[in-house]
């Protein structure tokens, strides 16, 4: 029989020829097993379509293992006529289970044999860099302006690494966000011992005192944001690797804890023996004179009181580059914020904020606090103002300025001068509008009848004007009805209840309440006074 020709047609093996079956492809056709005979093939239409489609399956590739991109780490060995240590130093780099990429020696102004020292290991790939800057920060943004990886550990020349520091902390940095790997430290030559750090990264512990040793291992993108070697500062006195870590994790990067040791030489030249000698304070040590300060001064609508207060903002002598001014403003009252915002536009202050809210029923805080009704309200009110604060800060200090107290010109930096790891709080004083005395009360809760003398641990005090320590405020809830009631009194209580202290400098007195202008007048406040508002045609633009 003749058959047209088909696309779809396939011979059947199995089936004897004078049966004429054959298998059929065609998507159409359906038939038990796709069989079909001839006297159908010769009768079908469907071998004048086109052919139909061939499916073919996509081969599968057999997936390979994603392997990690290997880190790569730079060694630089900061020297300064440590010669005598550098080559054991670079020893201890060269023999590391993780071999660096880079290993720079950086040598800042040697007069000794460090240039022939570090030339012995050139054919190992150790290079040389000499500068000039007598300033180890300074020395270290050299190491890291000649390399290149992604990870870098700053070695200073007398000290050495375990031979697995690197392998270990290089593991550290499992997540996109570390940007800092510490470890323990042990002590070698004329003392010995191990300094243990925390084994979770505390910001607010890091902030009071630096337990992250110059040797940790850092990211160096995290270094590149942070600024740091854009900053400066006298390394005679400031702590140079606290200030480092401080400033790259200020940004937000995490810190992990390592197991391997850093080896820390204890010797009568190293750098940490000179700067005890000429160690002038915590203020000094710990950098406070290029800190930024958050400045916090709630407004609740004290218009008389505004002229002088502004004029104190703007002559007020910590650096206004410096400060990060937040204004909040509980008034109420639309000519009071406009009264604001047009000083805004004329200040000097690079980072000013402005934003209004309502805590409580306007004029609250100068109403009389003997009314139960009204004490509980203020309670109320101030707690959200705080806790507002709280979430809003994030410098390592805060000022906080109420707005009818007027401290003297230089208070900021003589708050901060009161400062040392286990303080927390300092404040300047100022007496109460309702009984004359200081608002600042013993361990007992008792008010001071009279002003002391000097720089004194206390109870606690009035938030009027007080420098606060950033990190604690951030891990505080300001309560109005626990025990004590006061959110101020509740606060210290749990401030001394974690073994810090507060502390008030007696020298710096302020104004509360009516103001005593330089012709002897006093300006009383009130709220919502009227308020001159210009037209928008008189603002600067």
């Amino acid at each position: 029989m003749l058959l047209p020709d088909c696309h779809s047609r396939r011979e059947v093996d199995t089936v004897e020829p004078t049966d004429a079956v054959f298998r059929c492809a065609h998507p159409k056709v359906r038939t038990p097993q796709n069989l079909v005979t001839a006297d159908l093939c010769s009768v079908c239409e469907l071998h004048r379509q086109p052919p139909p489609p061939v499916f073919r399956p996509i081969p599968t590739v057999k997936s390979q293992p994603v392997r990690p991109v290997r880190k790569t780490v730079a060694v630089v060995i900061t020297c300064h006529n440590y010669g005598r240590f550098l080559a054991e130093a670079i020893e201890s780099v060269l023999g590391q289970t993780y071999t660096p990429y880079e290993v720079v020696v950086v040598d800042d102004s040697s007069t000794d044999d460090t240039p022939q020292v570090a030339a012995t290991f050139s054919d190992r790939e150790v290079r040389y860099l000499r500068v000039e800057h007598k300033n180890v920060h300074k020395t270290r943004q050299a190491g890291f302006e000649a390399t290149t990886s992604s990870i870098l550990c700053f070695l200073d020349a007398d000290d050495i690494l375990a031979a697995d520091y690197l392998e270990k902390g290089v593991a550290q940095f499992d997540a996109y966000n570390v940007g800092v790997v510490y470890s323990d430290l042990e002590s070698f030559g004329e003392k010995t011992g191990v300094r243990s750090a925390p084994a979770v990264y505390s910001p607010a512990l890091l902030e009071r005192d630096n337990y992250i040793h110059v040797g940790s291992l850092v990211l160096r993108e995290a270094l590149a944001l942070s600024g740091v070697f854009d900053l400066e500062f006298d390394p005679l006195y400031t702590q140079g690797d606290w200030f480092l870590w401080r400033r790259v994790l200020h940004d937000g990067w995490l810190a992990k804890k390592q197991p391997a040791i850093y080896r820390y030489r204890q010797h009568g030249s190293n750098w940490m023996a000179s700067m005890r000698k000429a160690y002038q304070g915590y203020f000094d040590y710990a950098g406070l004179d290029a800190e930024t300060v958050t400045l916090f001064i709630p407004l609740s609508g004290r218009t008389t009181l505004w002229p002088l207060f502004s004029e104190f903002l703007d002559r007020q002598q910590w650096p206004h580059d410096q400060i990060k001014l937040i204004f909040m403003d509980t008034s109420q009252n639309d000519a009071f914020s406009v009264l604001i915002r047009d000083w805004m536009r004329g200040c000097d202050y690079a980072d000013v904020r402005h934003f209004t809210t309502s805590v409580a029923v306007p004029g609250l805080a100068d109403r009389d606090r003997h009314n139960a009704q009204v004490q509980e309200g203020v309670r109320t009110a101030v707690a959200r103002i705080y806790n507002r604060m709280a979430r809003e800060v994030t410098t390592d200090y805060v000022w906080v300025l109420e707005d009818d107290i007027l401290p003297p010109d230089d208070v900021c930096e003589r708050l901060l001068r009161g400062f040392d790891p286990q303080t927390a709080s300092v404040s300047a004083v100022y007496d109460s509008r309702f009984d004359g005395q200081p608002c600042v009360w013993d361990r007992n809760v008792r008010h001071y009848p009279s002003r002391g003398t000097g720089l004194q641990p206390v109870g606690g005090n009035g938030f009027g004007c007080v420098v606060l320590r950033g990190g604690l405020l951030r891990d505080t809830v300001f309560t109005a009805t626990q025990i004590p009631a006061d959110y101020d009194r509740a606060f210290y209580h749990r401030l001394l209840s974690l073994g810090l202290a507060a502390k008030v400098d007696w020298s710096c007195h302020c104004q509360h309440g009516n103001f005593e202008t330089d012709d002897s007048r006093v300006i009383p406040y009130a709220i919502n006074a009227p308020i001159q508002i210009p037209s928008f045609t008189e603002f600067p633009r």
